[in-house]
């Protein structure tokens, strides 16, 4: 039976992390030909300084172990009211909690690493004042569709972008 245990990051973390990325690189790249997965030493490098870089209080940077390997990271900040606004598809008022990066690897989905993270980060949320959790996520990625309903996340992503 799998015993799950959420965690802050820390540095020695980084290159399970760059296994969690890379297997999920791997299954981008299958689906879009746009995506191209980086080189394992470059991403290792890339998440030790992500994970060190100085930042302020409202980021998040979790992961959860089962049997204490790491299967997943989440990374996540708290987004207070601005005199800027970025979103207008929310109360402007509201603090929120952004989901930028969920992430487990392929073989430990659907058995709850992924529900553990999402919970350690809407409790970490609500602590620092959020009323609402937000994430985008690609419209292929049906891989997502039982996490989304899990937590009844509803909504339209619409993120356009191109290639400078």
């Amino acid at each position: 039976m799998s015993h799950f245990v959420v965690r802050s990051v820390e540095r020695q973390d980084a290159a399970a992390i760059a296994e969690v990325w890379l297997d999920a690189a791997r299954h981008h790249e299958a689906e879009d030909d746009r995506f191209r997965a980086p080189d394992r030493n470059v991403l290792i490098k890339w998440r030790a300084d992500f994970i060190t870089a100085e930042r302020g209080g409202d980021e998040l940077l979790l992961v959860v172990e089962d049997d204490g390997r790491v299967i997943g990271e989440l990374i996540a900040d708290v987004q207070r009211p601005s005199r800027f606004p970025q979103y207008f598809t929310h109360d402007i008022q509201e603090v929120a909690l952004r989901i930028r990066e969920l992430t487990v690897l392929e073989a430990d989905r659907h058995r709850g690493g992924g529900a553990a993270l999402m919970r350690a980060a809407e409790d970490s949320g609500r602590r620092r004042g959020a009323t609402r959790v937000w994430m985008t996520i690609d419209v292929r990625n049906e891989r997502s569709s039982p996490l989304c309903q899990t937590f009844h996340l509803e909504g339209d992503p619409v993120d356009f972008w191109q290639q400078l």
